[in-house]
């Protein structure tokens, strides 16, 4: 094949790359293009003994005997050049085609020790070599499920994929490795070389046991000669700067190692001994840094007796310093440390930081600091996930109530801020989102950050919408990135690939761009989240969340503050509630919109109607002038109480009605007012004779019918009958094809009629009729008549509809034994098993818990037996719940293997009656952040405060009762602060 030349090759190399956190590419690129790289001339003939030719050789031979699937440890000893030996050969495979290489240089001095940013680089790499982009960002916890989906859909299989991780000795969280693998093996046409320092502690066998999903590991040692020697003598240095530059994470700026070494004349130490040290290290733009860790590591031990011991010690001292001033507000973060935020403080959370120093360290000082540097973004998440892992980690310690609940209150702050409601808006609404950057509310460098996890489709049009707002000369933007964007662009207006929004995505956009102009969105979902947790607490933990959700309602729109504050008001104490309401009554009469006052004014009455006659009274008032009912009229009305429509002028509540029905959209909605059931018996027994004379008035049968089995559920005795009379004079032919009015009759129809519908009607049906054979056979139950019950069922021609009628009729009844008969032969059916749960709901007494607890056991998917338990545990006895104890905690461990998406309704469901030590394996699977998948938090109903709060009922379930109310409370002050998180790309001001 032909050679493709050297600057192609390099390029080949970084593609992918520029999708990195910021620095990789540029780290990548100086190393592949760098002198020492350049000297290998790839591969160039040499004498075939000599030094310079052997360790090349070795990885030729390496290569020629490799295999899909097969996996090297390369050992070289530090400062021999073995990195720039991989890069030159990783570039001879790549001018020659011989294989698609992600070549990623892990090292301190190129700021890529931390796993958060080169296992992120690998994830972009890959993408670009299979040609694939995973649908889960780079930050996933997991690496090996963000990664495998790019392997798996390898669209280019047939040329092998060589992935070299270079420099492993210097990764800084050695638990990675555990994290990084797939217990099936390598997916595809996969190639593994990782590269180490070649001491007596790195052999295959022990990474071996690190990396579990990689076997039968090559074992390489190449004979490199060093380029730098530690056998000679730097001269007189000083020892503690040794000692911390060999200890740090990344590179150090002088000015900042000055602060950490600290005593008498520190400048002067440390400027001399920078100066002696340079044969050893290197300087970037960040700083110094050993070339490699393990020299670094041996002249320290030399200097001192402590060796990198004390090195580690100043700088942590350094990072505790740091965040003292941050907190005590003596000095701002970025002036103080860029080390402390590029790689102290995550090295910290990682060894040194205490259960109350990891809030410190993500705090708002933190994510301000890390604001205005390039992948800051990236940066700062990267620092919640190790922070998140480090929190979960110390539940699994924790000996009491308190320290469980702070635990999981620290790890869903950690989570919440992860994934935070804007990164979900780019997945929902990537138009939105790029309209906001376009329209001025987020910064024009947030399209990088925000495009990077988007699929092809929407990258783009994110990009098209941000590429005008971005010059040429903005860093930023690294350069193959722009053109990327350029290219998108030019795609999409070559191929006319324009959309025409409809009114209704236009009408969204505005929503919610208004929305994140003003954070109303924010704030309504937390006050939403914090009036549920306030349900769930007594006084006074009831008062502390209320007075956090009413400090928040000042930020919003008037309007939307009336409705949260008429849903709070009930919640207060006795002697304070009546105050609350007389507020909220003001701010609805004060609203410009009668549609507004009515649909605040109907969540007031849902949530209480004491007090409210007043106002209930002028509402009334408000329709009656009103030209025309607003859409939101109709659900007012009916929740209007009867003791409302008794003060209300008889004539005027007449005619009240009598609009409410003559403005109805359809005859269903006419039956408003007779379906609310709040109407006094005067006005109801009027109410009824229109929708009568309407049915009198229809001359199509068919039609005449289906009006009346609508109205025939809300009328008084004498308007039934004249009903029935119509209905049943009709010749039963006429009720062919007529399934609905059937259906709808059948809810209160009489034994009689039932017996006529089964003897005259059902034979001149047809067919298809299934719905309304069901409606039939349940008014049959309720009525006690099991064989005129048993009769519409058989006619059912749908086994589902019949299998599940029969069910019905044996609960209701029948036996126990006929229960068991019909649910025992689909107990293996993972879907039919489902019927369990309607069993245990049925359950009468606890004379048959043991019976209905053998059926369980015998159910083939563990969900629908954990169904089984909480549809029937409510019903049972402390004793009784107790005997069955250990069934349930081994099933929730079964659960626990399933998808989250597919169980978590299940387990929720359960959680008042799981034991403690169920209640944690759950905490421990579901929280981890091992197991965290945006798709899947999307649709699931733990842990999804970050998407709409919706579901947090069970999330507040777990909290209670794992860390009792004081958790529950740290939770409502952790969320009163989201919106505080929310502006780390750029929201505009607050709007009154």
């Amino acid at each position: 094949m032909a050679d493709i030349g050297e600057e192609a090759a390099i390029s080949g190399l970084l593609d992918g790359l520029e999708r990195a956190p910021d620095g990789v590419w540029q780290a990548t690129r100086a190393l592949l293009a760098s002198p020492a790289v350049a000297a290998w001339r790839h591969g160039e003939p040499r004498a075939p003994d000599s030094p310079e030719q052997r360790p090349w050789s070795a990885l030729e031979a390496l290569w020629a005997s490799s295999r899909p699937g097969d996996r090297a440890l390369i050992r070289a000893l530090p400062g021999s050049g073995a990195s720039a030996l991989l890069g030159a050969f990783c570039l001879h495979l790549t001018r020659r085609g011989l294989a698609r290489v992600a070549f990623i240089p892990i090292s301190v001095h190129g700021g890529m020790a931390d796993p958060s940013i080169w296992v992120a680089a690998l994830h972009a790499r890959l993408g670009a070599l299979t040609s694939r982009k995973a649908s889960e960002r780079a930050l996933a916890p997991r690496v090996a499920d963000d990664i495998r989906p790019i392997l798996d859909g390898d669209e280019n299989p047939e040329v092998p994929l060589l992935l070299v991780l270079d420099g492993a000795h210097e990764n800084d969280d050695p638990a990675v490795w555990s994290r990084i693998g797939w217990s099936a093996g390598l997916p595809g046409n996969v190639r593994v070389w990782v590269s180490a320092d070649n001491d007596p502690g790195v052999t295959a066998a022990r990474w071996g046991e690190a990396l579990h999903w990689l076997n039968d590991w090559s074992d390489v040692v190449l004979e490199t000669p060093p380029e730098r020697s530690i056998t000679a003598s730097p001269g007189d240095v000083d020892a503690d700067t040794v000692c911390v530059l060999s200890a740090a994470s990344g590179p150090i700026a002088e000015a900042e190692l000055v602060q950490i070494v600290g005593g008498d004349h520190a400048e002067t130490r440390v400027s001399a001994t920078l100066r002696k040290l340079e044969p050893w290290i290197c300087h970037t733009t960040h700083g110094a840094a050993f070339h490699h860790r393990a020299l670094g590591k041996e002249l320290a031990l030399r200097l001192s007796g402590l060796g990198d011991a004390r090195g580690r010690a100043l700088l942590t001292a350094h990072v505790r310093a740091t965040l003292d001033s941050c907190s005590e507000g003596s000095i701002a973060l970025g002036a103080r440390s860029e080390y402390v935020i590029r790689y102290g403080a995550m090295h910290f959370l990682r060894h040194d930081a205490t259960a109350g120093e990891i809030d410190r360290v993500i705090a708002e000082p933190m994510r301000a600091a890390w604001e205005p540097l390039d992948g800051g973004a990236f940066g700062f998440r990267a620092l919640v996930v190790a922070a998140w892992r480090r929190s979960h980690a110390a539940f699994g310690e924790a000996t009491s109530e308190a320290e469980r609940g702070r635990c999981m209150v620290q790890a869903l702050r950690l989570r919440t801020i992860f994934e935070q409601i804007i990164s979900l808006l780019v997945h929902a609404l990537p138009d939105v989102v790029a309209g906001a950057i376009h329209e001025g509310i987020f910064r024009p460098d947030a399209g990088i950050e925000l495009a990077k996890p988007l699929n092809e489709k929407d990258r783009l049009r994110l990009w098209r919408a941000v590429r005008p707002a971005v010059s040429e000369a903005d860093v930023a933007w690294p350069t193959p990135l722009l053109h990327e964007a350029d290219r998108a662009v030019g795609g999409l207006e070559a191929a006319g690939a324009t959309e025409t929004p409809s009114a209704y995505q236009l009408d969204r956009r505005r929503f919610v761009l208004g929305g994140l102009k003003s954070r109303r969105v924010v704030k309504a979902l937390v006050i939403g989240a914090l009036r549920r947790i306030a349900e769930r607490l007594r006084f006074p933990a009831r008062e502390e969340v209320l007075l956090l959700a009413a400090r928040r309602l000042a930020g919003l729109h008037p309007e939307r503050r009336a409705f949260w504050a008429a849903l709070l008001a009930p919640l207060y104490p006795d002697e304070r509630r009546a105050e609350r309401l007389e507020d909220v009554d003001a701010q609805i009469s004060a609203l410009p919109e009668l549609g507004d006052r009515l649909e605040v004014l109907t969540e007031r009455l849902l949530g209480t109607s004491a007090g409210a006659s007043a106002i209930v009274q002028r509402a009334m008032g408000w329709l009656l002038a009103s030209e025309r009912f607003p859409l939101t009229a109709q659900r007012f009305l009916f929740h209007i109480p009867e003791s409302e429509w008794n003060r209300c002028v008889p004539d005027e509540a007449r005619a009240l009605v009598r609009r409410w029905q003559g403005e109805s959209r359809g005859s269903a909605d006419s039956l408003g007012p007779l379906r609310c059931g709040q109407l006094p018996p005067w006005l109801a027994a009027e109410v009824q004779d229109a929708p009568l004379a309407e049915v009198k008035e229809r001359t199509d049968v068919s039609d005449r019918n289906y009006v009346a089995s609508e109205l025939v559920s809300f009328v008084t005795a004498d308007v039934r009958a004249e009903l029935a009379r119509m209905f049943f004079s009709e010749p039963p032919e006429a009720f062919r094809g007529e399934g609905r009015a059937i259906e709808n009759w059948a809810e209160s129809a009489t034994l009689e009629e039932l017996r006529y519908i089964h003897q005259k009607v059902l034979p001149c049906m047809g067919s298809q009729i299934d719905d309304a054979l069901v409606a039939l056979s349940l008014r049959a139950v309720a009525l006690g008549d099991r064989d005129l019950a048993t009769s519409f069922c058989a006619a059912m021609e749908g086994d589902d509809d019949r299998h599940q009628a029969e069910l019905e009729i044996a609960l209701a009844l029948g036996s126990f034994s006929d229960v068991e008969r019909l649910v025992r032969p689909d107990l293996d059916d993972e879907e039919a098993s489902g019927m369990l749960e309607m069993v245990g709901k049925a359950l009468k007494g606890e004379e048959h818990a043991a019976r209905f607890a053998e059926l369980v056991r015998g159910a083939a998917r563990a969900s629908n037996r954990l169904s089984a338990w909480a549809a029937v545990f409510p019903s049972l006895s402390p004793e009784a719940r107790e005997r069955l104890s250990a069934a349930v905690a081994d099933t929730v461990k079964e659960v626990l293997r399933e998808p989250p998406e597919e169980s978590d309704d299940t387990l929720c469901s359960m959680f008042p009656w799981m034991s403690e030590e169920s209640l944690c394996d759950v905490w421990r699977d579901r929280a981890s952040p091992e197991a965290w998948r945006p798709t899947i938090a999307e649709i699931t109903p733990l842990f999804t405060y970050d998407r709409s709060y919706d579901n947090g009922a069970c999330l507040d379930t777990l909290l209670l009762r794992l860390g009792g109310e004081a958790a529950l409370v740290a939770w409502a002050r952790t969320l009163a602060g989201l919106d505080d998180w929310f502006s780390e790309i750029g929201p505009g001001p607050e709007e009154g």
